[in-house]
């Protein structure tokens, strides 16, 4: 199964493996939940609660505790995205 997941999938799983010890428990499961939701092109844009599904992880402080983690070490990168509004 491992060898049919996108490069960029195997990209982030081997980075959260490498600093699996170092990773606070609310990093590890905003990484295994941002790994989930991927895209093929490595882009993952899940909202809170599905992060929570995810991850288990309760509250929004939590998730955005994981996430802030995840960015400061660099195993993922953060950026706006931006939606077209229709008002």
């Amino acid at each position: 199964m491992v060898d049919r997941l996108p490069a960029v999938h195997l990209d982030l799983l081997r980075a959260l493996v490498a600093e699996w010890p170092k990773l606070s428990e609310p990093e590890k499961d905003c990484g295994v939940a941002l790994a989930a939701t991927m895209n093929r092109g490595g882009a993952a844009w899940p909202d809170y609660p599905t992060i929570t599904r995810l991850s288990g992880l309760k509250t929004g402080n939590a998730i955005s505790k994981g996430l802030k983690g995840l960015v400061a070490r660099g195993i993922v990168r953060k950026r706006r995205r931006f939606q077209n509004s229709t008002v």
